[in-house]
């Protein structure tokens, strides 16, 4: 049976989604806090908050509450969790929600006994928890339960994942801190360093989502950004190009398809064949980045399927979980004690 007065939260380390069985509806914020240094009040969360970078007095700290998926700034973990079960529930507050929240494969148990605690401390009366491979798998329609290996890349805010499931069992997992954060901040090394030319967190993560690419593109092109020219200390624009982008993408790139490689290497002969024979499935926001079939394959022999709408592949996993809670036991973090 669906849980009754429940909600799915999946905390990325740049942007959380949030659903209600009450609304129905997947909410998408930026994972970014603002809040008084002095009293440690909140005093925006999610778009609001994002805006305010850069922007925000001295008395606000403006910061992203996970690092790599797990808790960094306890404050602003509470702020976030609290803002996304309002906006969730539409601003109608239950008396004491279910919330079922996801976790990286390297998260240890002390982060995840303190992710536990945030939420109780929004005013959850029940946490679940699921490993993020789990719910990004079934989101993205991955055979889990079966006797069958299934590969997984997710390439999130604050890490890549490569994960190997069979029998609702993650068989292997192989995390890296090199992801869609790490993305912007080549980006944006890469412009300073080559041309003394400085752009901000967001403009990076636009160039990264309008004009990355992970091998070359059928038809390359320039663009136009804004920044500040550190030789004249004035603002001015440049003209780059997507081959550019690419460059200070590489390092990131290959971290990744050496993880994959090294995933592959090391799986049994049987699951290594399911995974040669239905392929690597990619999810997460850095999958939408073009070219990755192709490079993968090149690298590997395996052929690549990017998710229908991959950005959302965990959550919808998630939604699955408290629309049936009983049939995915086998994948909560301990589930007998969260399930009773």
């Amino acid at each position: 049976m669906p849980l009754r007065d429940a909600i799915a939260i999946d905390l990325g380390t740049t942007y959380a989604y949030a659903y209600s069985n009450k609304r129905g509806e997947v909410l998408r914020e930026p994972s970014i806090v603002a809040y008084r240094k002095d009293s440690n009040r909140v005093v925006a969360a999610g778009l609001q908050a994002k805006r305010m970078l850069g922007r925000a007095p001295s008395f606000i700290d403006v910061v992203r509450p996970l690092q790599d998926g797990v808790v960094a700034n306890f404050t602003a973990t509470k702020g976030l969790i609290t803002y996304l079960m309002e906006a969730a529930m539409d601003g109608k507050r239950l008396l004491k929600p279910t919330v079922l929240l996801c976790t990286p494969h390297g998260a240890t148990k002390v982060e995840n006994k303190a992710l536990k605690q945030e939420a109780y401390r929004s005013g959850a009366s029940k946490v679940m928890l699921v490993k993020e491979p789990f719910a990004g798998a079934i989101g993205a329609g991955l055979p889990v339960k079966e006797p069958r290996g299934s590969m997984l890349v997710d390439i999130g805010g604050g890490t890549s994942e490569v994960s190997l499931i069979s029998l609702s069992d993650l068989v292997s997992c192989v995390s890296i801190k090199m992801a869609g954060n790490a993305m912007d901040k080549v980006i944006q090394d890469y412009f300073n360093q080559r041309y003394r030319f400085a752009i901000g967190e967001t403009t990076a993560e636009q160039i990264k989502i309008d004009h990355g690419s992970v091998c070359p593109m059928e038809e390359e092109h320039t663009f136009e950004l804004k920044g500040l020219d550190h030789t004249t200390m004035v603002p001015r624009k440049l003209v780059a190009s997507t081959a550019e982008v690419r460059e200070a993408l590489e390092p990131i790139v290959q971290a990744i398809v050496q993880a994959i490689r090294e995933s592959l290497e090391t799986m049994p002969p049987e699951l290594a064949n399911d995974v040669l024979s239905n392929g690597i499935m990619m999810v997460g926001g850095g999958a939408c980045i073009s070219g990755w079939g192709k490079l993968i394959q090149e690298h590997t022999g395996v052929k690549v399927k990017i998710a229908d709408e991959p950005l959302t592949c965990v959550i919808r996993g998630m939604i699955e979980i408290l629309h049936s809670p009983g049939d995915w036991r086998d994948v909560l973090i301990n589930s007998d004690e969260e399930m009773g």
